[in-house]
C-alpha cells in the first residue's frame, strides 16, 4: 500500500464475508463439564474392567488353591486313618495329603498329554 489509494468495497459487503467466514469456522463450544464428564466416565470403564479382570483372576486363582486344600486334606485323612490303623505316627499322614495332591494336580492340569 505504502500509502497508496486503494479501493473498498461496500461496507455491507465485507460485514457479509466476514460473518460467512465466522459461520464457517465457528464450532459450537464444548461444555466443560460434558468434557470431565467423559474423561470421568474412560477413566471410570477402564477401571471398572481392570476391577473386572483383577475379579476374574482372583475367583479363578481362589477356586484353584481350594480345590488343591481339598485334596491334600482327603489325602491326609486318608493317610491318617491308614497311619492310625497300622499304628504309625500320624506324621506321616502328611506324605499321603502331598501324594494325593501331586496327583490331583497331575491330573487337573492341561499338557500335551492330555490330546
Amino acid at each position: 500500500m505504502n500509502g497508496g489509494w486503494f479501493i473498498l468495497p461496500p461496507s455491507g459487503f465485507v460485514q457479509q464475508g466476514v460473518q460467512a467466514g465466522l459461520a464457517k469456522k465457528r464450532r459450537a463450544p464444548l461444555n466443560l463439564n460434558v468434557m470431565f464428564l467423559k474423561t470421568f466416565v474412560n477413566k471410570f470403564s477402564r477401571r471398572l474392567k481392570m476391577l473386572d479382570f483383577l475379579k476374574d483372576l482372583l475367583k479363578i486363582g481362589l477356586t484353584a488353591i481350594l480345590q488343591m486344600l481339598i485334596a491334600f486334606s482327603i489325602g491326609t485323612g486318608a493317610a491318617a486313618i491308614a497311619c492310625w490303623y497300622y499304628s504309625i505316627p500320624l506324621v506321616f499322614s502328611i506324605l499321603g495329603g502331598i501324594l494325593v495332591l501331586g496327583l490331583a494336580l497331575a491330573l487337573m492340569s492341561d499338557s500335551i498329554f492330555d490330546r
